[in-house]
């Protein structure tokens, strides 16, 4: 796109109708001027504009005025292209009319194959005598089709617009006003005392980017919302919402006469700001905090910007809602729900409209779900659904109704505001009234009786293939969730004079922009997902470095004097861990401060040469080692033939065709895998979902036979005494996987790092478990927690869970023996009896055709245990796998710190810190926990360092309760099951 500055001193030449002008993404200004003829004196006159593809009108100063776009839909919906620009209500004549036009060649949906030509640019007379007629039949006739074929008010109905028929002649005002006399009596007829009241607010779902990239979504935003400022003029009663705050940072960015009128339509009480998320995110692919930060920074912008506090969640296009919802949404001052897509389900009617939606820990919020979308048109036919489909009318008086065009934005149109003010208060029909969605809430909420509970996740029977598509994405969305937790961290521990609050604010909000419900969970087109690898790359390099450089100022402050070639070994996670850390370079000799030897081993890895080294670091702070003359050798009994890794405590064996026959537990003496049963076995299955290809993943592929990859070679490449590995080449024709299996001293965790090459066609790999293990339920992380969902399919609820979301692990655990499945960066699971299975690529082919074409690098573990997934510790397994401990190689100097120090330690198991940062106002930090197991906890934590003062605070890191200064630095905090705390910290 040109910017107006620049099209301002651009040439012009002239075109006629008929001419193309671009196509695709394409764009292009226009110049229109004219003359109002003599013949339109006395009369209104507005202009008719088609461009074709979607435009907005700017005026002198650069600002956008109205969107213009050519998007026609059924008109029995009452959709109808936007062209018509409102000019004056009696013109003189000889008055001059110019516009300029930013337009582009693609629709409303994306791109439009055929192209863009200029059309038309007439001025024309307006007769709202005709207008108002048309609307008058339109909305009567419509209401008469909804009514049963015996009642009377329907025979009524049939009747005035029959005898309207018979009256209309030629269509002279005489003629048109006598119609609209003979209509007046029906439209006059009032609502039922029991007509349910429905809460009518203009609306225009814009998804941030879907099949049209980010660039295009700025330019939507100025259609959509000027068109919402001029309906305002012309229609009063009119009240319009949109929410994302990223697309009102956008508009201010780039359109700042237009952000003004904005904040002044929000002043005036005409436009509501909606929904506290930064954008309209999916739930079910980021992290736990990413959801917090989507709301923090949500709710900070329209407080700093607005001074409005936004109440409500509003998430109505989204593909599932975690379980972890209701209390982040509670404790950042979200007190309502909404969304409409689980009206789509695919085998189960969600049973209630509004009901108190209660989370993992038990946190309860008032939840509404739309009965139409957020597309009503806002026809008769579409309000008596209101009444008809609402599924608990009985239990309170309203409902809440978005109108307009989305998706694509654009928002209503005038004949959805005709229609709307012809349904306030008629026969037949619920009351509406336009007003906020707040009010609706509000009114809804204190006049409900008796409303039904849901408790744990919304899980949406649909759009399953979203946990998958688009790989990438995912694994660099987990990469960057983890960098900034990883810099946000040791940062914090360093002077908050240095934090760079401004970049990681940056940095933030472009992880959770690519969190968007059509970006992260792949389903837009192939330039959208160029940038959302470009934008991913940009926070990880960045976060590089701040990490670096932080971790060498870190490491700068640590005493490391007598010990050679020291290296500063950190620990990110709550908890003292025994692992492996790799250190660049090729020695093999390591001992910890106390001068005691290490084991190590070097290995290669991507080409270069590191020790790996297993040492012991404390909870949330590091250790010092270095380097030694000689390795002391260490028999752990890590061992590798040609079929078979080993260690102290488990072997793997290897089948001829590379996949594994044995797993055995040798602490506990038993098979872990099922009786003559292979193991992470590779199942490429047919994948031609019926409806939408990115989205879904169609049950009919589980009875599909799968075919497997061939193994090309098996060797062993890692032998020990600390690490031993084998790795196996598997090919087929369109995809080839090499994968390195390996085995660590101390540790039943067996990885799978993986190397896949793929250029598959509609086709989904899979790899599978099948264990020894019995269970009705498997457990799931999801956000701040986990879920149980059934093994089996008894029911169709239990069968259309055929494919869920986690988060870093399943586990399948009978009570005294179970398996937990961890990943870095795949979200794809099922548990069916007893066979443990993730997805791990697609190859859909819309909305992008190169979707995943290429290489992909992932790791996945297979970790057997005694007990459940409690008892094991799956948690902290799966946060080992993805927060690797970290080295850097220092000197050796006096510090502060010694050689083993913890900043922070909890002394209960089950309590997890997640988050520690600088506080979003003020020097404090900022430290989120939560309960991991289920259970109840009275945690103390104790800080390594000075602390003024420690005091419970919302997530929104307001409202401080407990506040005073901690015992010895420490403090004692009351988690219930699944509770997340947030503490401020002053340092």
């Amino acid at each position: 796109p040109v910017s107006f500055a620049e099209a301002r001193g651009r040439k012009y030449r002239a075109i006629k109708p008929g001419t193309s002008w671009g196509k695709g993404f394409d764009c292009a200004w226009f110049k229109l001027s004219g003359k109002v003829p003599a013949s339109m004196r006395d009369q209104e006159v507005v202009a008719l504009i088609n461009i074709e593809g979607e435009s907005c009108i700017f005026d002198d100063r650069g600002n956008p005025v109205q969107g213009l776009t050519e998007q026609t839909f059924d008109m029995s919906k009452s959709f109808n292209a936007k062209r018509q620009v409102k000019l004056f209500d009696r013109a003189k004549g000889g008055e001059r009319v110019e516009f300029v036009v930013d337009a582009g060649a693609n629709a409303l949906w994306g791109v439009k194959s055929a192209g863009a030509a200029f059309r038309f640019a007439d001025l024309a007379v307006f007769n709202r005598v005709a207008w108002d007629l048309f609307h008058d039949f339109l909305f009567l006739d419509g209401l008469m089709r909804t009514l049963p074929e015996g009642s009377r008010r329907r025979k009524l109905l049939l009747r005035a617009l029959n005898d309207v028929a018979n009256a209309i002649g030629e269509g002279d005002d005489s003629s048109l006003r006598k119609c609209r006399r003979i209509l007046a009596p029906e439209l006059k007829r009032r609502a039922n005392d029991s007509a349910l009241e429905v809460s009518a607010i203009g609306h225009a779902h814009i998804d941030v980017a879907w099949l049209w990239p980010l660039r295009e979504t700025i330019r939507k935003c100025a259609r959509t919302f000027s068109t919402a400022l001029r309906m305002m003029e012309e229609y009063p009663a009119y009240r319009f919402g949109a929410s994302q705050p990223h697309l009102y940072q956008m508009v201010k960015d780039n359109y700042p006469g237009l952000y003004k009128r904005i904040k002044k339509a929000v002043a005036a009480g005409k436009w509501e700001l909606q929904g506290g998320m930064w954008v309209e995110a999916d739930t079910n692919v980021p992290s736990g905090e990413s959801l917090v930060r989507q709301v923090l920074h949500g709710k900070r912008f329209y407080q700093q910007e607005f001074g409005v506090d936004v109440k409500n969640l509003w998430i109505p296009d989204v593909f599932g809602y975690s379980a972890a919802l209701p209390q982040i949404m509670q404790k950042c001052g979200l007190d309502y729900f909404t969304t409409g897509k689980l009206s789509w389900n695919q085998f189960n009617a969600f049973p209630h409209q509004t009901f108190m939606w209660r989370g993992l820990d038990g946190s309860e919020v008032f939840t509404h779900l739309l009965n139409d979308s957020y597309n009503c048109p806002c026809v008769p036919g579409a309000m008596v659904k209101f009444e008809r489909d609402n599924k608990d009318s009985d239990r309170l008086d309203h409902s809440l109704c978005l109108f307009g065009i989305g998706d694509g934005g654009g928002g209503p149109g005038r004949r959805h505001l005709e229609m709307a003010t012809r349904s306030r208060n008629t026969e037949g029909l619920p009351r509406v009234k336009m007003e906020f969605a707040r009010d609706f809430f509000e009114k809804a909420e204190s006049n409900a009786r008796d409303l039904p509970d849901w408790s744990g996740e919304l899980y949406f029977e649909y759009h399953r293939g979203t946990y998958t598509t688009q790989a990438l994405a995912k694994k660099l969305n987990r990469k960057c969730e983890i960098a900034l937790r990883e810099t946000e961290l040791l940062l914090s521990q360093l002077p908050l004079s240095k934090y760079p609050a401004k970049e990681l604010d940056r940095l933030w909000k472009l992880v959770l922009l690519n969190q968007f419900h059509d970006i992260l969970p792949g389903s837009s087109i192939t330039r959208v997902y160029d940038e959302c690898a470009e934008q991913h790359r940009e926070v990880l390099a960045q976060a590089g470095k701040l990490l670096a450089a932080g971790e060498k100022d870190y490491a700068s402050r640590v005493k490391t004097t007598g010990i050679t070639k020291p290296v500063v070994v950190r620990n990110s996670l709550s908890w003292q861990r025994d692992d492996v850390v790799a250190v660049p370079g090729d020695h093999n000799a390591f001992v910890d401060a106390a001068g005691e030897p290490l084991l190590s081993q070097v290995v290669k890895e991507s080409g270069k040469k590191q020790a790996l080294v297993r040492v012991d670091v404390p909870s949330m702070g590091h250790t010092v080692i270095g380097r030694a003359d000689k390795r002391k050798r260490i028999d752990a009994g890590v061992r590798a033939d040609e079929r078979a890794l080993e260690n102290e405590l488990i072997k793997v064996a290897f089948a001829a065709d590379g996949t594994i026959r044995s797993i055995r537990d040798k602490a506990a003496g038993r098979e872990v895998l099922e009786k003559g049963c292979k193991a992470n076995q590779f199942c490429l299955h047919e994948d031609k979902p019926i409806r939408f290809g990115a989205w879904d993943l169609d049950a009919y592929y589980k009875e599909m036979k799968p075919t497997h990859p061939k193994l090309i070679s098996m060797r062993v490449v890692e032998r020990g005494p600390l690490r031993a590995t084998m790795e196996l080449k598997f090919r087929e024709k369109n995809y080839s996987i090499v994968q390195r299996v390996s085995v660590v001293a101390g540790s039943k965790r067996i990885d799978f790092t993986t190397c896949v090459d793929w250029h598959e066609n509609k086709k989904l790999l899979r790899v599978e478990f099948p264990v020894a293990v019995k269970s009705e339920q498997a457990t799931y992380e999801v956000q701040y927690g986990h879920v149980q969902r059934p093994t089996h399919m008894n029911t169709s609820w239990d069968m259309a869970k055929f494919e869920v979301p986690a988060q870093r692990w399943a586990d399948l655990s009978q009570p005294d023996y179970g398996v937990a499945l961890l990943n870095d960066c795949k979200y794809g699971y099922a548990v069916h009896g007893n066979v443990m299975s993730m997805s791990l690529l697609r190859s859909q082919k819309s909305e992008d055709a190169v979707a995943d074409m290429g290489e992909h690098e992932f790791t996945y573990s297979l970790l057997p245990h005694e007990g459940d997934h409690v008892a094991a510790g799956v948690v902290r397994a799966g946060c080992e796998l993805n927060a690797p401990l970290r080295a850097v190689a220092t000197g050796e100097h006096r510090g502060r710190l010694p050689a083993d120090y913890s900043a922070i330690e909890v002394n209960k198991d089950n309590v997890v810190v997640e988050v520690v940062k600088k506080a979003e106002d003020g020097r404090d930090l900022i430290v989120r926990l939560y309960e991991c197991n289920g259970a109840d906890a009275v945690a103390r934590v104790k800080f390594g360092f000075a602390v003024k003062s420690v005091s419970e605070v919302d997530m929104m890191e307001e409202h401080p309760r407990g506040a005073g200064a901690p015992t010895r630095d420490a403090r004692t905090l009351r988690f219930g099951p699944f509770e997340i705390k947030t503490v401020r910290v002053g340092v």
